[in-house]
């Protein structure tokens, strides 16, 4: 009887990431990291995903990758 394994998807991965304008320390997911990345844009606005959200966090938020 083999034992199925079920490893969480990347986007629910939780990453520490700080606020570098409130100094504060939080756990979000991708999926979290991208709707901040995301929020308030144009509609002409092409979204970051799974796939480059670290470059999107990066270019367009206060958050900064800890672990």
């Amino acid at each position: 009887m083999s034992t199925q394994h079920h490893h969480a998807r990347p986007q629910d991965e939780k990453y520490c990431v700080k606020n570098i304008e409130t100094r504060e320390y939080q756990w979000l997911t991708v999926s979290q990291i991208l709707e901040e990345v995301n929020r308030d844009r144009s509609d002409s606005w092409q979204a970051y995903n799974e796939d480059d959200w670290f470059e999107g966090m990066n270019e367009w938020t206060n958050l900064r990758l800890v672990s």
